[in-house]
């Protein structure tokens, strides 16, 4: 380790000085201009590398402390921090909450539908790639169409498919954070999850069970014997009436008998 680096304890304090949405949009993407207080006796010899938070407390207008916690320890670099925020570029976001799914089905993929409430509008088709994860804690992506949406923005029923790899599966859950367009990687869809929301994965489609070949089979000898049945009864009626018109000539065949005799 270079012998010129030392650690220093800061408070780093940030205020919240907007939203990248506006506030019409619920502001629930904001961001934070944070700074230290400097010792220029201590500071004014030390150039900053990197930071590393190990507290954090969020405080409200009051600076009466709401919550605190112990942060990832994460170390961030310098060029890292000072990069430009979201609001500096042209990033479009929308929010969906999921609130339930319906016509889940499983064939060859695995498709559903995801309802929900929008925040604004969609204007044409975007696909998104959205993250679930399964029963084993395993990562599953899916594909979500999102449609131009009319006047209500709520209960928005979304189709979705996902690739099943794994047939043990029981169930999938949805993750919440943000996930970018797959034609345009700066138009955001950020998922906000309902806590009971979970996918069920019902018994695959598309081929017969063994129940259903054997009454397939069934319904087939029962057709067979009931039509060999009444072919049987056909042949048999046939045969006695070729007897009857042998024994008991029609009345038209005894008066051409009659008829030859009197000439």
């Amino acid at each position: 380790m270079d012998d010129d680096i030392i650690s220093i304890e800061k408070n780093i304090t940030c205020d919240q000085y907007g939203d990248a949405l506006g506030n019409i949009n619920g502001g629930y993407l904001v961001n934070y201009k944070c700074s230290f207080e400097k010792n220029e006796e201590e500071d004014e010899d030390y150039e900053i590398n990197s930071i590393k938070i190990d507290k954090m407390e969020i405080k409200d207008n009051d600076n009466k402390i709401i919550q605190d916690f112990d942060a990832e320890k994460k170390e961030f670099d310098v060029n890292e921090i000072e990069s430009s925020s979201l609001d500096d570029y042209n990033y479009t976001f929308n929010k969906m909450k999921i609130k339930d799914t319906s016509n889940v089905i499983l064939k060859d993929q695995l498709t559903f539908d995801i309802i929900g409430d929008l925040d604004s509008h969609i204007n044409g088709e975007k696909e998104y790639e959205i993250l679930l994860k399964d029963n084993n804690k395993e990562n599953v992506k899916s594909i979500c169409k999102f449609k131009t949406t009319e006047n209500n923005l709520d209960n928005q029923s979304i189709s979705c498919s996902a690739e099943i790899v794994n047939k043990k599966i029981e169930y999938l859950t949805f993750e919440n954070g943000m996930f970018a367009s797959k034609t345009d990687n700066k138009d955001i869809i950020i998922l906000n999850i309902n806590d009971n929301v979970v996918l069920t994965i019902p018994e695959k489609k598309g081929g017969l069970s063994a129940g259903a070949i054997i009454g397939i089979i069934i319904a087939g000898l029962v057709l067979i014997v009931i039509v060999a049945f009444l072919v049987c009864k056909f042949l048999k009626k046939k045969k006695f009436s070729g007897k009857q018109e042998n024994y008991f000539p029609s009345k038209k065949r005894n008066n051409d008998y009659e008829s030859k005799d009197i000439f």
